[in-house]
Parts: C-alpha cells; structure tokens; sequence
C-alpha cells in the first residue's frame, strides 16, 4: 500500500510549525480538535505526523525530490552530457548560477525548512506516551528523511547549519544566526545518522514508499562515495547486496507502472494519476503533437532533451537505448524524426506511459535508489581500494550489462578482464557504465564531481560560463539578508 497522503493532519500540523515561528509567550486560541497540546497521542497520530515529513518529497508534485524546477533531478543533471532543455534556461544551462534565481536556491529553501520540520516532529514523537517500539520505529524513518536531506544539501550546497535539536526547533529566536558548520561536522552528522537509523529500520515496509534499511544505507554509499571514502562504501555496499534486491531481467520494465514496488527498487517516492499527486515526467519531456500508445492526451510542454551525441555514445545493440525516443509517434499519423528536423536530441522515455494518466500526472512512482547502481557503486569503491582491476569489478559490471544486450555471454559486449590494464583504464568503464545504465535519474553531476570531470564536460556540451564555482550552488541571497553569518560560497 501507498503511503496516503492525510491532507487536514498535515494542513493542521503545518499550521502549528508556523505558530512556533511566533516570539514571546503568545498563546494561540485553537479552533480545531488537531493541536501540539492533543496530537501525538496515538501510533495513528505518529503515522499521520510522519507522513508529513514524507509529504516534503514530493510537495504536490513540483517537489525537490521530484522532477521539475529546482528539484534535485534537475540540479543533478544540468551541465552534464545526458540532459539539455530546449526552454528559455540560458543562465541556467550555462552554469551562470544566480543567486537570487529558483533554479538553483529551490531546493535550498525547501529543504532547510524540510530539515526543521522533521526535527521537530521527531522531538514531538519522543515526548508521546505511544509504546515505545513503535515510536522508535517511526523516529528511525525520520532521521533517515533528515540524513537525506541533509546528505543531499551539502553535496548541492556544501555544509550549512542545520537544525537538528529540540531547542532550536521548539523555541526559534530572531537572534539565532548560525554559523556554517565544517565539512567534517556535516559529513559526520550525516554518516551517523543514517548508520543509526539503518540498525533499527526493517528491510522492507507495509507501507510502500517508507524509508527502509535498504534505503539509509545506500544513502550512505553516496555520501561515502562523494567523499572518497572507499572502504567504508565498498561495506556498505556489500550489506546491501545481502538484503535480497535483485536486477530486474528487463529493463524498460524497472520503470514501468505495470512493475512498481520490484525487487529492483530500493526506495521511491509513491505516486498516483491524480492532480498534484502524479509525476511530471511526460509533461516536461513530449512534444504537444506526439500521440500516446495507451489514449493519454498529454499536457506536453516540449522541454527536456537527450543530446544526440550523448544518444549516439551507447554500444550497438544496447537495448537502454531504445528507452530514448529519436523518432515518435504524431498525432498527425506520420512520424517525426527529430534528428532530420534539427532538433537537439531524443525524448526521454525511461518511465513507461501509464493509460490512467489523465493528461498531466502519470502513476509511476519516482525511483530515488535502485540496486543496479549499488552494484556499481561497489564496482567503483572496488577498483580504487584495489591494487589493480580484478575479476569481482568485471563480474559487478557484467551483472549489470547482461540485460542490455542479446546474446550477452557469447558477444563483445562482455567485459574481460584482459581489457584493463589499469585502474584509469577500469575508472573510465565505470564511469562510462553509470551513464549508459542510470541516465537521466539524477545521478550524473555527483558522478562527473567525483571522477573531476564535471566542469570539463559542462564546457564540452556548451556551458559558457564554466568555473570552480559550479561544483556548488550559490546560497540563495535572501539566507545570506536574514543571517550575516552565513558565508556566501567561493566565486559568488
């Protein structure tokens, strides 16, 4: 089952974060039976309070962990090989990052409050009377949220202080203007976080689409990742892989909404095809002429584009190629082959049409972590703490191209060993495996950060604007009014 989204609670829990927003003793009049005073009373109550915080995810559909303005999906592809936009971007698209723009402070300000609010609710949820097997349940699934968040802002924004104690959540004061914390206090609070959490999280859930073990620990893996801790994310990795996930046999069906909740899927943010509760993937990718195979009338805006040279960089046979669109479908009838008509790549059709999309919001959960990227990510961690590439890296890579190609075991497309005589050599397949199996899920820029390719290849595709600057986003210019401590980054 769906996590539900439980819209008075959270109308009325929101309000009563607002009130705490208020200095002096105040006393507020509450007109409702839903208050701080009678909430948390219950595991119902608890639930309903930690499907708020869940709700942060995906606000609506234009959320920060979904896909469109501002959200991670976007600030982790722009500048990379696998992802343009044909709308009016330009400052956007040239990594002229401004700082009072939506595109790159969105996620900043949704995630800073994010943070607070899930503070809060777990404080809230410590206090309750409700047994306490239960809340240590839901307080794991919180903290996993706030590892995420947090994980998420430091490597879009670099560290930042955020509120993560009962004082400072419960009692805001207008003399509260923290410094930024160091690299290693962030990257510590982090780790800690979703290592705790994970020891208490189950492997699964009843409730699809709440943080699992699986979940905090392959957060976990990139964050050591991002930091070049490899031994630490090669452990990691291993535990996941003993927690029962297994690779789809094929590939387009990861995506499909006939398949959701597969043994692929490690988490995902839960969607439906209804307003405000749907994906945005088709809107943001289809031309307004291109006619669905399932009778969906889309509401098309014509945006997003895999560059052709990108398109044109897969094997010949690769099957996750036909996942992108270089010609389609008309309404017209006749099909529109988008390279003769000079346009400047394919669509983007990894998440497979859903026929209950009424036009704008299609009912394909949103997939954050899946385990063929855990199984590269180990791969990686291998061949850096390794003396040079070995059998078990190769096995890694093979696992994760056997679906992509016909005939696998008997083609060329099988890796072997023999092929890389060093690490760069191995490195360099790596890298090159991550865009051809994971493109377009939001994972490029932190990969591009860690091989130090992302500012060559951001000049490459055409960026102009191109500096040390852009291995971080700017903090937005209204933190930087409210707070004079709060240190602007390099080159802003």
């Amino acid at each position: 089952m769906k996590i539900k989204n439980f819209k008075l609670t959270i109308l009325l829990f929101s309000c009563g974060l607002l009130l705490l927003s208020c200095e002096g003793n105040l006393e507020p009049t509450i007109f409702d039976r839903v208050a701080p005073s009678n909430f948390y009373k219950t595991a119902d109550d608890i639930k309903a309070a930690s499907t708020s915080i869940y709700w942060e995810l995906k606000q609506n559909g234009w959320g920060p962990y979904m896909v469109s303005d501002g959200s991670r999906f976007i600030m982790n592809e722009v500048g990379t090989e696998e992802w343009t936009c044909k709308w009016s971007w330009d400052s956007f698209l040239n990594l002229n990052w401004i700082i009072g723009e939506k595109m790159a402070y969105g996620f900043y300000g949704s995630m800073m409050g994010a943070t607070t609010k899930a503070t809060y609710v777990i404080e809230k949820i410590k206090e309750s009377p409700v047994e306490e097997s239960i809340k240590a349940k839901y307080i794991a699934e919180l903290r996993c949220l706030r590892g995420f968040f947090a994980a998420d802002l430091y490597m879009l924004y670099g560290p930042l202080p955020i509120v993560v104690t009962r004082d400072e959540a419960f009692y805001p004061t207008s003399t509260y203007k923290p410094s930024r914390p160091t690299k290693e206090w962030m990257t510590s609070y982090v780790e800690n976080e979703l290592i705790e959490c994970s020891k208490i999280l189950p492997v699964s859930q009843t409730d699809w689409g709440r943080c699992t073990k699986g979940a905090a620990l392959t957060k976990l893996l990139k964050l050591y990742l991002y930091e070049n801790k490899w031994q630490q994310a090669d452990a990691v990795a291993s535990e996941i892989m003993q927690l029962g996930y297994h690779l789809q046999s094929d590939y387009a069906s990861i995506f499909s909404v006939s398949n959701e909740q597969n043994s692929e899927i490690i988490f995902a943010v839960p969607c439906e095809p209804k307003d405000q509760f749907g994906l945005l993937w088709f809107d943001n990718a289809l031309p307004p002429d291109f006619k669905s195979s399932v009778g969906v009338n889309y509401t098309a805006w014509n945006g997003w584009r895999i560059p052709w040279a990108f398109y044109d960089s897969f094997e010949t046979g690769d099957k996750r190629k036909n996942l992108i669109f270089q010609t389609y479908p008309s309404k017209t009838g006749q099909p529109v082959n988008l390279r003769t008509t000079g346009d400047v790549g394919g669509l983007a059709m990894k998440y497979g049409e859903d026929s209950k999309n009424p036009g704008q919001w299609t009912g394909n959960d949103y997939i954050q972590f899946r385990y063929a990227d855990v199984l590269l990510c180990k791969a990686e961690a291998l061949n850096e703490i390794s003396a040079a590439p070995n059998p078990e890296i190769i096995d890694l890579l093979n696992q994760v191209r056997f679906r992509a190609f016909d005939n696998f075991d008997a083609s060329s497309h099988k890796l072997k060993l023999s092929a890389f005589a060093t690490k760069e050599l191995m490195r360099n397949q790596i890298l090159k495996d991550r865009a051809a199996e994971l493109w377009c899920e939001g994972v490029r820029r932190e990969d591009l950060i860690r091989h130090g390719k992302y500012l060559d290849v951001a000049s490459s595709v055409g960026a102009s604007s191109v500096s040390q600057k852009n291995l971080l986003y700017p903090i937005p210019s209204y933190a930087l009014n409210e707070n004079p401590n709060l240190i602007q980054n390099p080159g802003y």
